[in-house]
């Protein structure tokens, strides 16, 4: 193989193949922020039926992270309908938090509506499968 068609050959596979990893690498790390999402929602979900403000602040605000986390990784994928109920979840999640901080019951289930509608959106548009075996879409 001529040194010139090396030289240009080799780097654009090797960008390639980094490319391919980080993707991969992006669909684990998403997979691994939906497990965390589903733990710490539950805590979170605990700490509001006990009526404890700031346990519940402190979960929402995890989950609030992770919506963060899915915003820049559903831009990267160009899905505009995620990354906005990503946001909107962002928002809902911020509210919670500071909702809960105040004893503001009321914000605090309104805040977890639009939360949790955000989930339900995403699952329908952009996941397929079956429980145990899900793929992003």
């Amino acid at each position: 193989m001529p040194a010139m068609i090396k030289s240009t050959l080799l780097p654009g596979l090797a960008a390639l193949g980094l490319a391919f990893s980080l993707y991969a690498q992006s669909e684990a790390d998403y997979a691994g922020w939906m497990k965390d999402l589903g733990a710490t929602r539950g805590k979170m979900q605990k700490a509001i039926a006990a009526k404890q403000g700031p346990e519940a602040a402190a979960e929402a605000e995890k989950l609030a992270g992770i919506y963060k986390n899915m915003i820049a990784f559903w831009e990267g994928r160009k899905a505009d309908d995620a990354v906005e109920l990503s946001k909107k979840g962002h928002t809902a999640l911020t509210e919670l938090a500071a909702a809960a901080k105040a004893g503001d019951e009321a914000k605090v289930t309104s805040s977890m509506q639009a939360f949790g509608s955000t989930c339900s959106a995403c699952h329908m548009a952009h996941r397929e499968g079956s429980a145990g075996s899900y793929k992003i879409k």
